[in-house]
């Protein structure tokens, strides 16, 4: 193999995303090293992938590589945890693509309380892109609270889960505190949360 030339997604295994972080193998020279991290998203491993086999190419122990992918921020606004006690919530409001979106929200649906969604649905893009979405939603989450009115009449047709469509964004924080209470997972998504 040549040192200068890998392919890192051939070195990567076992990815394993939970609301936990992020576990998983990669193959360095013949073996075999876990890595863990508090970032969410499985699609991360690729990008420390990457980074770690940099690392480890610069000659930076392995062991201490491990330690910082362990201690790794998320990026703002990219599932990024806000906090986990009393309500888990997560700011993934740069996120305003169909994958990215559905991505996180499937990661959502494995927590075992109640789950709630803030967003407009996706900005400029066809009606079809938003159904879709508003499909899967409505496997995922037990509340949708829709903050803007650029999808509003989409997801009053499309949704089977509880809606509160908000007329203006600034009647989030108040919608937030009377239907929300600790146990809850909220998710901002493809919208920033105002108090940021």
């Amino acid at each position: 193999e040549d040192k200068l030339i890998s392919l890192y997604d051939d070195k990567l295994s076992l990815i394993h995303s939970s609301l936990e972080g992020l576990e998983f193998k990669i193959d360095i020279e013949n073996k075999s090293y876990d890595f863990k991290s508090q970032i969410l998203g499985d699609f991360n491993a690729q990008n420390l992938c990457v980074c770690i086999l940099c690392a480890h190419y610069l000659g930076i122990k392995l062991e201490k590589i491990q330690k910082q992918v362990l201690n790794i921020n998320s990026v703002e606004h990219r599932l990024q945890v806000l906090s986990r006690e009393p309500k888990f919530i997560i700011d993934d409001g740069f996120n305003g693509n169909f994958k990215g979106m559905s991505t996180s929200y499937e990661l959502c649906k494995s927590y075992k309380g109640r789950k709630v969604l803030v967003s407009p649905g996706i900005v400029e893009v066809s009606e079809e892109e938003n159904i879709k979405l508003a499909k899967i939603i409505n496997e995922c989450f037990d509340l949708a609270i829709i903050s803007a009115q650029i999808n509003a009449e989409i997801f009053k047709k499309e949704l089977k889960i509880k809606t509160i469509i908000l007329k203006e964004k600034s009647q989030l924080v108040q919608t937030l505190a009377k239907e929300t209470k600790n146990g809850d997972l909220i998710l901002f998504s493809n919208d920033a949360p105002s108090f940021m």
